[in-house]
């Protein structure tokens, strides 16, 4: 019987290994065998996500505005230019270098005697400072260290030499209040000096300030009024006593000469530097809105007063109490007007902010005739002492006459 032929399925089953599997095998072969040498060639999925990470774009630094937001706080930030931003930011950002006090920090008092206080110790004045600007911290509204960051003490020099007390008989200072609003800073600066003689009294201050803005325009007040400590400022007010003019009698008699120099167009100014501009009232704006529009600005003024040491409450209403107390917290009494009668600081503020009391026209006008009367009854007795002096002179010289003639005495 012939042999039977092998079939077609059976031929097909015994073919060769396709090429396609054969490449796939020894890739796998290949694949294994650099991995058992230790191969440093890294897997295609790791090498792929390292390029696609370095392509990533990087993320845009924080400039102008968005910069300082996160180094200070702001209240109400107005549009300015970048490089504006970065010279504010710069030269705040300095004041710890520059070793200038913040006021936001308490200070660390060694002694809290009088007689322990050193000749230039700046404790009292940075603690006026604190306190101060922490209380119109809290008139403004706004949260707890925002204003006092704001402001920084730079040169302070008070002199305790003469007397034992904690008010200093003289001091200079100079403090720097940064925006919270705008690229700007005000400088202010208090010069001070008051010291009892024998027969006289030394009694003079000033206190002035000037706006500096980063690039931009620097608002001006309407009238330059030269600060008289610092004639590169403007002035707010100044006093000091003197003879009266043409005092022709031999006794000094102390004649208080101020002046208040601030006006509106400083204090809008002022306010625009530190807050940004503000919104016109409406023509029929109720009675509430305008007094807290005239609060706001005499907020405004006493904020420079604050940033030196100085407290000054000013009172908006004539039923409101007089607030002015010796020594509120840490307050320094600084002798501000010879009379603590006549308020007139507190009247040119109220003035400057575009507002006044239905007693301030009286409160002015009493002034005036006071310091009238009281020159007329200090004329007065001194024309008498003057008198009674010179009778005097004329009873000795006859009598000395009189000795010399052998008159009085007998030998």
């Amino acid at each position: 019987m012939p042999p039977r032929a092998l079939s077609k399925t059976k031929k097909i089953a015994t073919a060769a290994p396709s090429k396609t599997k054969s490449s796939l095998s020894r890739a796998n072969t290949e694949g294994a065998s650099l991995k058992s040498k230790g191969s440093t060639i890294a897997p295609q999925k790791t090498t792929s996500s390292k390029t696609k990470q370095a392509t990533k774009p990087a993320k845009p630094k924080a400039t102008g505005l968005e910069l300082a937001l996160k180094q200070f706080r702001l209240v109400n930030p107005v549009s300015a230019s970048d490089d504006a931003r970065k010279e504010y930011i710069k030269n705040r950002l300095g004041g710890v270098k520059r070793g200038a006090y913040n006021a936001v920090r308490a200070p660390v008092y060694e002694s809290d005697e009088p007689e322990d206080y050193e000749d230039d110790d700046p404790g009292t004045i940075h603690g006026c400072v604190h306190e101060t600007v922490k209380v119109l911290e809290k008139e403004c509204g706004f949260e707890d260290g925002v204003l006092g960051e704001s402001v920084w003490v730079g040169n302070c020099c008070p002199d305790y030499s003469e007397e034992i007390t904690s008010v200093p008989t003289g001091c200079e200072t100079d403090s720097r209040i940064y925006s919270l609003a705008t690229p700007t800073h005000i400088d202010v600066h208090f010069q001070y000096y008051h010291r009892a003689g024998i027969s006289s009294v030394g009694w003079n201050y000033s206190l002035g300030y000037k706006i500096h803005s980063y690039g931009e325009q620097v608002p001006t007040s309407g009238r330059k009024k030269s600060h008289r400590g610092r004639p590169d400022m403007q002035s707010i007010c100044f006093a000091h006593f003197d003879d009266d003019e043409g005092f022709r009698h031999r006794q000094w008699r102390p004649v208080e000469v101020s002046k208040f120099g601030l006006d509106k167009k400083g204090v809008l100014d002022i306010h625009e530097a530190l807050f940004g501009p503000l919104v016109p009232l409406a023509a029929k704006a109720n009675k509430d809105v305008v007094e807290e529009r005239q609060r706001m600005l005499v907020r405004t003024v006493r904020i420079l007063f604050a940033a030196v040491g100085i407290d000054y409450p000013v009172r908006c209403k004539d039923d409101e109490e007089d607030e002015r107390l010796a020594h509120r917290g840490a307050a320094l009494d600084w002798t501000l007007e010879s009379s603590t009668k006549d308020q007139w600081i507190a009247r040119g503020i109220r003035k400057a902010c575009g507002f006044q009391l239905a007693s301030d026209p009286k409160m002015t006008k009493a002034r005036a005739q006071a310091r009238m009367e009281e020159v007329m009854r200090e004329e007065t007795r001194l024309e008498l002492e003057y008198r009674a002096e010179d009778d005097w002179e004329d009873e000795y010289d006859s009598d000395r006459s009189a000795d010399w003639l052998g008159e009085r005495y007998h030998f």
